[in-house]
């Protein structure tokens, strides 16, 4: 009868189940904010810096070609750079489930960081290259660690 007791009395201690309690609503505010400033500052810190990019874009092009970059295609390849975070962010998002199963938590948070050091060495290094292709790739290799 002892025994029936304690497991009563212990399992009402428990708290209540299925409630929202303060420290779950504000975990999820947290986990919530973090997630969505990350996501939105590298979708429109791209914004900036835009005018000099698309100077790069058409220089490069210039140099390549021997005439300017019709506005048209400028236009096309912005909006793929800006278009390409989101995109790396929904592969990034499906990768990391079967990640986090094969390489635990820990090794996906350091396989993660890679995507984020490969990604900055790249687009560092983009403008010595003279090519912009390797700044919209390295949009979609960024978007991949922000999806993680």
């Amino acid at each position: 009868m002892k025994l029936q007791r304690s497991k009563e009395s212990s399992h009402s201690s428990d708290g209540p189940k299925g409630k929202m309690t303060l420290v779950l609503a504000s975990v999820t505010l947290i986990s919530t904010f973090g997630s969505s400033f990350q996501y939105g500052y590298n979708v429109s810190v791209i914004n900036s810096p835009a005018p000099h990019m698309q100077a790069f874009y058409n220089l490069t092009y210039l140099e390549r070609n021997g005439k300017a970059m019709d506005s048209k295609l400028q236009t096309l390849l912005w909006s793929l750079t800006v278009s390409m975070f989101p995109l790396g962010g929904f592969f990034g998002s499906l990768m990391v489930g079967p990640l986090v199963n094969k390489c635990g938590r820990k090794g996906t948070l350091l396989i993660n960081n890679s995507f984020s050091i490969i990604a900055a060495i790249l687009m560092g290094t983009s403008e010595v290259a003279k090519t912009f292709e390797v700044i919209i790739l390295c949009r979609v290799i960024m978007g991949i660690y922000a999806g993680k």
